[in-house]
């Protein structure tokens, strides 16, 4: 897959449903990135990626996805309500075209509990160089894959 952007309003539509199950702080999280974006970024095109558990449990995750450098702007993660992996688990985007060396972690949460999220806001922009490879695993930066039941879905929002 290669970097499709898109006008950010299609992008925004997107996060909106995806989001709408979600916490208020973490929609608020996203709307202010928005707004940020509109202000300071003259309202770039964008790209969501969206992922579901299945995507991100088992030895690899969802390996190589854009192919691309790229800029991260937006990732929103949330667990299984019913999970039945092990205690705790790291979930982490790669700067690699896999998980299977140390040293490409590029953002990484932990879970530990039952139906539990998280995001990551970055105003300005995070850059990949390499790809995207999202995946839950036993340690930060580690390339071993956790229980099934571990797994998480949501969404990048990715940018030239």
């Amino acid at each position: 897959m290669a970097l499709a952007l898109e006008a950010e309003s299609h992008v925004w539509q997107k996060v909106k449903i995806a989001l709408a199950n979600a916490k208020p702080d973490t929609q608020l999280e996203f709307k202010g990135l928005r707004e940020y974006l509109a202000t300071h970024k003259g309202l770039p095109d964008l790209q969501i990626i969206q992922y579901s558990d299945a995507d991100t449990e088992g030895a690899a995750g969802k390996e190589g996805i854009l192919g691309v450098a790229f800029t991260l702007y937006g990732w929103y993660a949330a667990g299984n309500t019913a999970k039945v992996g092990t205690t705790a688990s790291w979930w982490a985007l790669y700067d690699n075209a896999d998980n299977d060396s140390t040293g490409h972690t590029a953002v990484a949460m932990r879970s530990n509990a039952l139906g539990q999220h998280g995001s990551f806001i970055f105003g300005d922009g995070l850059a990949f160089a390499t790809d995207l490879t999202i995946a839950a695993v036993t340690a930060i930066d580690g390339a071993t894959a956790s229980a099934a039941g571990d797994g998480f879905h949501g969404f990048v929002i990715v940018g030239a």
